[in-house]
């Protein structure tokens, strides 16, 4: 018996689940090879896809990641309960990503709304486009 899952998504649906997906386990395996302990969420807990251990001190902090896969884009986001931001960049040939404290991200995010209210007073969500995000990228 074969089961569809995606039957009801349409292509851009499903490419951009595809591209999600990707990013985190771009962001688990690099976590992993830290020596990290990493665990994904699956959507079990809002706003958080990751979460990572220490094992050699016990702290544990929890990771949202957002990915893309177009050049010249942004990133949409719900400044939640994560401790840490993992962007990845999927639109290469070789994956980019950037690691942010979610004050940072939270403090970023908030100004680019606020000045973009200013023209388009309903606005309502935050954003980071993909030059802020890569002046923090991993090298």
């Amino acid at each position: 018996m074969t089961i569809f899952i995606f039957s009801f998504l349409t292509m851009k649906a499903i490419q951009r689940q595809i591209t999600g997906y990707t990013g985190v386990f771009f962001a688990a395996g690099k976590l992993g090879l830290r020596n990290l302990v990493v665990s994904l969420t699956w959507g079990g807990y809002p706003d958080v896809d990751v979460v990572a251990l220490n094992p050699q001190n016990d702290k544990r902090v929890s990771i949202q990641v957002k990915s893309h896969s177009a050049r010249n884009s942004w990133y949409p986001l719900s400044l939640g309960k994560s401790d840490f931001y993992v962007f990845v960049d999927i639109s290469r040939e070789r994956i980019d990503y950037s690691i942010m404290p979610t004050t940072l991200v939270r403090s970023m995010a908030t100004k680019n709304l606020l000045s973009w209210q200013k023209s388009h007073p309903n606005e309502k969500y935050p954003w980071l486009d993909a030059e802020q995000v890569e002046e923090h990228r991993e090298k």
